[in-house]
């Protein structure tokens, strides 16, 4: 017996086998990467997320592991590339079917060039660590997907830009939320809608601590990298061409038919866009992520979605106001979606 596999017997003369399931989380916050401006938001949401894990999904306080570059925090957590993969290798080294793991990145999000023609568009998608180097999409998923076992669930949370396509998993596009039945989410008082993509900047999300109201009741916040300077290129979409063509019809498989793991991955927004925060109020997708999971446990992924596609329209509505007023700018879009080794049946209960 290993704790993992409990035996069990009775009368009838028959063993019974249990089997413990084990939550593990890694939450990496980049908060200030060399070269570029600081995201105020990223400790404050690591922490968040840890607290939410522990008390609203019973992930054990010891089973979870926090990287950021922070006083309070051991070097060897500091979100490097190197400590960032080694964490991953432990999680996943450890990792047995019917675990379940949570990875939630936030921080900066990039697009460089694809050297291994496996990128439509000719860029792979990439997290940036703490001094400033990058993971690419395609190690990221050699480390954190391939080797899970058939069985394991995986949630990743990526609150970065250029995100959607951060694992190259297969369905990327039939995750939508026409794929389930329009209908209100409680609370709200309208009706859901999926936001239409409009051209947007391609630069870092920006984070920077510029105070200055736009007007009393909203304040988003844009600093640092302005119109002014940076350099604004075409949009984008990245899908890998060496992965199945998927559709806005891909077909559910049955999970007695999966023979993977069960991978899950949300992104703040499309492989093109911008992840954006409103410093002033702390809002930001992880916050709009927890504060939803939180009132509602039982939510499905619908309206998961929802709700967080409705509270970012109203952070790009503000920095849209501030675009429109510079005739040589583009308007910000921002699309939160999801990706995932199956296509997800949209009105289950999201898995954690």
């Amino acid at each position: 017996m290993d704790a993992r596999h409990i035996p069990g017997g009775g009368d009838d003369k028959k063993i019974s086998e249990w089997k413990v399931e084990v939550r593990r989380a890694l939450i990496v916050a980049v908060e200030k990467a060399a070269g570029f401006p600081s995201l105020p938001q990223a400790h404050v949401d690591a922490l968040r997320m840890r607290d939410f894990l522990v008390n609203s999904r019973g992930y054990p306080p010891e089973n979870i592991t926090i990287m950021m570059h922070h006083k309070n925090i051991l070097p060897e957590l500091y979100p490097s590339r190197a400590n960032i993969l080694r964490e991953i290798g432990s999680m996943v080294r450890r990792t047995s079917p019917h675990d379940y793991l949570f990875f939630h990145y936030f921080g900066y999000g990039d697009q460089v060039t694809c050297k291994h023609n496996t990128e439509s568009d000719g860029e792979d998608e990439a997290i940036l660590t703490y001094t400033g180097k990058r993971i690419i999409d395609n190690v990221l998923k050699e480390r954190l997907v391939d080797p899970l076992p058939q069985g394991a669930k995986l949630f990743a949370l990526w609150d970065c830009c250029h995100s959607h396509t951060m694992l190259d998993l297969e369905h990327y596009k039939c995750n939508e939320l026409w794929s389930a039945p329009f209908k209100v989410l409680s609370g709200l008082g309208r009706k859901t809608k999926s936001f239409g993509e409009s051209p947007s900047a391609r630069f870092l999300k920006d984070s920077s601590e510029d105070q200055s109201s736009i007007n009393d009741d909203s304040q988003a916040r844009f600093g640092s990298l302005t119109t002014d300077n940076i350099g604004l290129g075409p949009r984008a979409s990245s899908p890998d061409t060496y992965l199945p063509k998927c559709t806005l019809d891909c077909p559910l498989t049955l999970p007695g038919e999966w023979v993977k793991a069960h991978v899950v991955s949300l992104s703040a927004c499309r492989d093109d866009e911008l992840a954006c925060d409103d410093n002033v109020t702390g809002e930001t997708v992880t916050k709009f992520f927890i504060d939803y999971l939180e009132r509602n446990p039982k939510a499905s992924y619908y309206d998961l979605l929802s709700y967080i596609r409705h509270k970012v329209d109203g952070i790009t509505r503000k920095l849209n106001s501030v675009e429109k007023e510079n005739e040589d700018s583009n308007l910000i879009s921002q699309r939160p979606s999801y990706s995932s080794h199956y296509r997800l049946d949209m009105l289950q209960m999201v898995d954690l």
